[in-house]
């Protein structure tokens, strides 16, 4: 059974969120920084719209399952070094169903949220320019009216350079992480390709060795195969000097009266 459906009945206040939370993590193997999830970041994430709005009763809030999965998302992309604007944006536009599944699935890169975005935004801009064209046409409209939507036009223009600016700044966020692998993979490469010269080298010196070990080791061999000749010469020499002294100690026997 899945660890979270435990948790499904939740409700607590902002210290127990952190508990299930980082509870959760732990269980799951979840990388959600433990020290930084407590009751604090919790009221601040609620205030930059990461979690929804709490139930209220007087001065107490209560917070239920949604918030649990909402702070385990979040916490999840910001670890992956997502910004926290996406896990906004990600938090308000998925259900409660949706938000426990992606738990489970691997997270998105800076890349792939970018172009996600992109797409909606320009299916969204598609959408309301058909809506736009196939409008009735309307009455005159007022000053007023059309100051007050020159203002709409501005607010949403705004919107859209702030979206932009978050976008570029994770786009040089993702750069700059890309670099930074590239160079440690090029300072492990070096690494790997010192490391293999040691051993070549290593290797060499070995062989050397051995092969002096099996010259001397040869030397050697030679050394006792002449010894054991010349010692075979030396005893051959000593039994005909033997004989010859027992040949003449016959005949000395013999002449003798």
């Amino acid at each position: 059974m899945d660890v979270l459906t435990t948790y499904r009945a939740f409700t607590g206040n902002a210290s127990e969120l952190a508990k299930a939370a980082i509870e959760y993590a732990s269980a799951a193997k979840l990388e959600i920084d433990p020290d930084k999830t407590n009751e604090r970041l919790i009221r601040y994430y609620q205030s930059e719209g990461v979690l929804d709005r709490p139930d209220r009763l007087g001065r107490d809030s209560t917070y239920h399952y949604r918030h649990l999965v909402q702070l385990l998302n979040a916490r999840r992309m910001v670890m992956q070094g997502l910004p926290l604007a996406m896990a906004i944006e990600h938090n308000s536009q998925r259900s409660t169903d949706e938000l426990e599944a992606n738990l489970k699935a691997p997270l998105p890169n800076a890349a792939e949220v970018l172009v996600s975005r992109f797409k909606s935004i320009g299916t969204d801009k598609m959408a309301s320019s058909m809506r736009q064209r196939s409008a009735p046409s309307r009455p005159p409209m007022a000053v007023v009216d059309v100051l007050a939507q020159v203002q709409d036009i501005k607010k949403e223009l705004m919107s859209e350079i702030h979206s932009l600016r978050d976008m570029q700044s994770s786009v040089l966020m993702l750069r700059d992480d890309l670099e930074r692998q590239l160079q440690k993979s090029q300072d492990q490469f070096h690494q790997v390709r010192d490391m293999l010269e040691r051993l070549h080298q290593m290797n060499r010196h070995f062989e050397q060795m051995l092969m002096k070990s099996l010259d001397q080791q040869q030397e050697f061999e030679d050394e006792r195969k002449k010894d054991r000749l010349e010692t075979h010469h030396l005893m051959r020499e000593m039994q005909l000097h033997q004989a010859k002294l027992n040949t003449l100690l016959t005949l000395l026997e013999t002449k003798l009266p």
